[in-house]
């Protein structure tokens, strides 16, 4: 079974935009390789999510809190740490 299949078994009415979408920054291909699990999971994922207006993480799925696109968890990892000895002006 193609990814694409896969995808739409999980989403009837996806086209190959979205199916492209999910293959490419909802699983981890091309840098490790998917099962047709991940895959279904991940599409069954976003599907539930968008089906509630739900915004998800761009880094790792879980549900977006800032700017609509990282949850707090990547928030927190991705900003500048201030140092406690820094004076801030």
């Amino acid at each position: 079974m193609r990814a694409f299949e896969i995808i739409k078994a999980a989403i009837p009415n996806a086209d190959d935009e979205l199916c492209e979408y999910i293959m490419w920054t909802r699983t981890s291909y091309p840098f490790d390789t998917i099962t047709p699990k991940v895959l279904f999971s991940a599409a069954r994922r976003f599907k539930r999510a968008s089906d509630n207006k739900i915004k998800l993480c761009e880094l790792c799925d879980r549900i977006a809190d800032f700017d609509n696109c990282v949850c707090a968890k990547c928030h927190t990892a991705l900003s500048p740490r201030i140092e406690k000895d820094m004076l801030v002006i």
